[in-house]
This record gives C-alpha cells, sequence and structure tokens, in this order.
C-alpha cells in the first residue's frame, strides 16, 4: 500500500522506475496480486519480464479477464522489446480482440501515443485473404448483422468477455434488418450508412462452407473463362463491428490511383507490417504478431485490416500523414510497397504491386 501511495496521482507515467515495474512481485507476496491486476495503465509501463513472472506465479482460477489477456500478450511485449507507447498499442488490441473494450478505450485517455484505435475484432479462422473497398449506396442499405465475438466499440462493454474472443453477450446496434451472424447467432444489426455515400466494408476469402459466406466466381487474369475459379467471401463494414449481407461481387476495390494518392502506404513481413508515410517515408506505425499474417490490406482512408490465425482485426491509423517536404524526395529505396494482401481472386494482390 505504501508503494502504490508513492505513485504521483495514480498516473504511472510519473511513477518511480522501480515502483512501477517491481510493485507486481511485491504484492505477489502479499497475495493481494490479482486485484492490482485491472489496470491497463500499470499493464502498459511496468517492465513485461518481471509483470509476466509475477503474473504467471498466480493460480490460473484467480486471474481475472484482463490479466489473462495481458498474460496471453506478454510474449509478444517481451520479443519486440517495445517502449511504453507500443506496449499500449498491442494492448489496445488485445482487449478489443478479448472482448475488454473498456479497457481498450482507457489507454486512448492515459496520455499514451497510440498509432492506432482498434475498431472492431472478430474471431474468425480460416481467412485466407482480406481487401478493402466499398459497397454502393443501393447495396449498402441491405441486411447487416453483428461480428460474432467481435466488440461493439461504440458503446464499450463491462469488461466480461473472454480471453478467446467469446463475449458474455454481444450488444446489439439500432438500425437495419438484422441477418444471422457467420456463427449462427443474431447479433443485431449494424445501421446503414446514408443512402448518398458508398459504404466502406473489407471482405475476407474464407473457405467453402463458412456460415455466412456467399460463393462469387472469379474471372481469371485478362477475363480468360477457363481459369475462372469460385471464392467464398463474406463482407464486414469497415469503420465498425458487424457482417453485411450484401453481394460480395458488388464490392468495388480502391483503383490503383486511389492507392497511389492515399497519405499512407503498407509493407508486409512474415509476422510484421510497416505503415508509412507515403510524403516523407516515415513509419508511422508498426504492428507485430505472435502468428502469420493470412492476410492484410490498408484502406485509401488509413483502416488497416489484418487477418491472422486468430481472426481479423480492424485498425484506423491515427499518425496525420506529414505534409510533403519542399524539395523533391529522393527515391525510396528497399522493398517496394508490398501487395495488400494475397488477392481475393487467388492472384498475388489486387491491383498489382502498390508502390
Amino acid at each position: 500500500m505504501a508503494l502504490l501511495e508513492a505513485v504521483p496521482q495514480q498516473d504511472w507515467a510519473q511513477a518511480d522506475p522501480y515502483i512501477r515495474d517491481h510493485l507486481a512481485a511485491h504484492t505477489l507476496e502479499a497475495g493481494l496480486l490479482p486485484q492490482l491486476l485491472t489496470d491497463p495503465g500499470l499493464f502498459a509501463h511496468a517492465d513485461p519480464v518481471t509483470m509476466r513472472a509475477a503474473i504467471e506465479a498466480v493460480p490460473p482460477e484467480q486471474l481475472g479477464a484482463p490479466a489473462r489477456t495481458y498474460l496471453r500478450t506478454a510474449p509478444l511485449l517481451t520479443r519486440s522489446q517495445a517502449p511504453a507507447d507500443l506496449r499500449a498499442a498491442f494492448l489496445e488490441s488485445a482487449f478489443v480482440e478479448d472482448g475488454l473494450v473498456a479497457y481498450a478505450d482507457a489507454l486512448h485517455t492515459l496520455g499514451f501515443t497510440l498509432p492506432w484505435r482498434t475498431l472492431w475484432s472478430v474471431p474468425l479462422v480460416g481467412v485466407r485473404a482480406v481487401t478493402t473497398g466499398s459497397l454502393p449506396p443501393q447495396s449498402g442499405d441491405g441486411a447487416t448483422a453483428g461480428s460474432p465475438g467481435g466488440p461493439d466499440t461504440t458503446g464499450g462493454t463491462d469488461g466480461t468477455g473472454s480471453p478467446d474472443g467469446t463475449p458474455a453477450e454481444t450488444a446489439t446496434v439500432s438500425g437495419g434488418a438484422a441477418a444471422p451472424a457467420p456463427d449462427g447467432s443474431d447479433a443485431g444489426p449494424v445501421p446503414a450508412s446514408p443512402a448518398t455515400a458508398p459504404r466502406p466494408v473489407a471482405a475476407f476469402l474464407v473457405p467453402e462452407g463458412t456460415p455466412g459466406a456467399r460463393t462469387v466466381t472469379v474471372p481469371g487474369p485478362d477475363g480468360d473463362a477457363s481459369a475462372a475459379g469460385d471464392r467464398a467471401l463474406l463482407v464486414h463494414d469497415l469503420l465498425r463491428p458487424g457482417y453485411i449481407d450484401a453481394d460480395p461481387a458488388q464490392v468495388q476495390l480502391p483503383s490503383a490511383q486511389d492507392r497511389q494518392a492515399a497519405p499512407f502506404g503498407l509493407s508486409r513481413g512474415a509476422d510484421y507490417l510497416r505503415v508509412w508515410a507515403r510524403a516523407s517515408e516515415e513509419v508511422v506505425a508498426a504492428l507485430l504478431s505472435d502468428t502469420p499474417f493470412t492476410g492484410a490490406d490498408l484502406s485509401p482512408d488509413g483502416v488497416l485490416v489484418v487477418a491472422t490465425a486468430r481472426g481479423v482485426t480492424a485498425r484506423q491509423i491515427l499518425a496525420a500523414a506529414p505534409a510533403p517536404a519542399p524539395t523533391v524526395p529522393a527515391q525510396r529505396t528497399g522493398t517496394a510497397d508490398s501487395a495488400s494482401s494475397d488477392g481475393l481472386d487467388g492472384r498475388d494482390g489486387l491491383e498489382g504491386d502498390h508502390s
């Protein structure tokens, strides 16, 4: 208790480094650690090696949902040796993935400089590729359904979601007509976009037979009918939780010109992604994963949609794109802007190389 009282205004950014990094170990010895593991600020500021060791010494049945989320994220925090701001960003996404949106929202109020805000996450397995696009107004007004396991980021959560991504209950957003979600649940509708504007969406390439998926025939390269193939696709709202009951063939992809004019570019490796500002070539967001990426795309408006073995997550990039330099910038060196995904049509990227 004396160590806690020594933290100025309970602001862990101002805490003495010893208190910040070793309070968990002292609290463990006092038998009070589970009560401490509800503070997202402490999770982000504390040294992840000592914090992880202390939490792992607690019987699992005594840990609450936030502590379990921290424990599954801790290997990524220690492996990356990330500073506090990036640890907070990784934890922010993990809390959304686990349905603990209130904890994710709290990290945006604690003075961290976060590179993104996680908009939604769905625990969908088997996703092989993702892309962003839009539905025309007449197609964007169809029936929609809430995401399976995805939190309603507009209304927060009571923290009862489980770390496997299955919430105790799924919030319902008013507006629109309900349709079954891919897990068979009726999670409630998502409001339709205004009839005068295209609706931003994300499309997922999923295995045949995935509940809620629609099968579309994708033509081969250069319109070769003999190379055409069927693809099972799910359409999800880009900016909020909720699947959309719409024909995937109506999804309009950004043009190559739209991507080139976008303020951010995307580079991808097996287990990392980098978002960089085109004007300055400065990296504005770096994402690591403890499972390989199976798909990724960056919308022209800066929404990063990423698929892994765990599911699909959308993050709004928060960095402001730097203004162009007054002089002509040097030619970009190194790997060109990667293809956003393997492409929903099975080819290497939807628009080719997005450099």
